[in-house]
């Protein structure tokens, strides 16, 4: 209905995020692991813990890289749909007065896309607001004789299943 450019959910970084860094730690451990026994050198305990140190800090900083790229994608906004925040008028007085002629004609969904343009976020959101009432009440409309249609539905079943054949 509105083309907006809010914030994706983030409700797949939340719950399979620290999954996928879990496994992440799992197989960077594994291969670890492996090449330190397939090693055939033999290093003094003191070289061996910087190296390991230094090699975990730079493992978790690549798996972290990974991580942020990852999320990137859900946590930027959506891009604007091309023609959606339109407005005819060339500067911020024209879209005004076309927003205030397209408020009175009723057309609000237009006439918050031209305040928007036109830098005056509060009458957008009024007349965006005006703009869904027609919408919800056609919804209504449409949940109410659906419903029903489920009640007549319900009542010829048990009608089937009272009648004697």
């Amino acid at each position: 209905m509105f083309a907006h450019t809010g914030f994706r959910p983030l409700w797949p970084v939340i719950f399979f995020l620290p999954w996928f860094l879990l496994g992440a730690a799992y197989i960077l451990q594994a291969i670890a692991q492996r090449r330190v026994h397939s090693a055939p050198l033999r290093v003094n305990a003191s070289a061996r813990a910087s190296y390991s140190r230094s090699w975990r800090l730079r493992g978790s900083l690549a798996v972290a890289a990974l991580a942020a790229l990852a999320v990137a994608h859900y946590a930027f906004a959506d891009p604007a749909v091309e023609g959606a925040r339109h407005c005819e008028a060339v500067n911020a007085q024209d879209a005004q007065a076309l927003a205030d002629l397209l408020y009175e004609k009723g057309d609000y969904q237009r006439a918050g896309q031209c305040y928007d343009a036109a830098g005056d976020p509060l009458r957008a959101q009024r007349a965006f607001l005006r703009a869904v009432r027609p919408n919800t009440e056609a919804a209504a409309r449409g949940v109410r004789a659906d419903s029903d249609n489920a009640k007549a539905l319900f009542t010829r079943v048990q009608d089937a299943f009272r009648s004697s054949h």
